[in-house]
């Protein structure tokens, strides 16, 4: 499987590489079975749905089997709960290593309300198989402004990929 991911990335150069590597990351918050969260966290819970910013793919370095990527961007909005339609931009560090399939992420974006009055920053951690297509991940919210003001949350983040680089997921503990 590795062996036709990469394959692809070299068909569809590095713009593609990123991307992928983003949305298969996104998805790195938890697993990629759909299972429904647990029955505590299905109250407290904000759907999203997010892609890589083509407009900022990042700064890509290899070395040897490993693929860094600085700076690339992630752009989306928030489509359920308590956030519904808040706009989600931001950056992330995303480093796969090629060989074995396994990536992790680091990021953060600003969610921002439609009226543009209020906002929160969420910073998120992941690790991703891409040969089994399971990850894992927590993140952060913090920074709330506006209506907003002391928002505090943390949790999971579970996943499903749609393609064309875009994940459609929830962020379970952020009501």
């Amino acid at each position: 499987m590795i062996h036709a991911f990469l394959s692809g990335i070299k068909r569809f150069g590095r713009a593609s590489l990123v991307a992928t590597l983003a949305v298969v990351l996104m998805a790195s918050f938890v697993g990629l079975s759909g299972r429904p969260a647990a029955a505590s966290a299905a109250d407290c819970q904000t759907s999203f749905l997010v892609f890589t910013d083509p407009n900022n793919v990042g700064t890509i370095s290899t070395h040897g089997d490993i693929v860094r990527i600085r700076k690339s961007g992630i752009i989306g909005q928030y489509t359920s709960g308590r956030f519904e339609d808040f706009a989600i931009s931001g950056l992330q560090e995303i480093t796969l290593n090629q060989a074995t399939g396994k990536a992790t992420i680091v990021g953060s974006f600003v969610a921002t309300s439609p009226d543009q009055q209020s906002s929160f920053t969420l910073r998120y951690t992941g690790r991703a198989d891409l040969v089994a297509n399971t990850a894992s991940g927590r993140f952060h919210a913090l920074n709330g402004t506006g209506d907003l003001k002391g928002l505090r949350a943390a949790g999971t983040i579970a996943a499903d990929y749609l393609g064309n680089f875009t994940f459609s997921g929830a962020d379970i503990g952020l009501c």
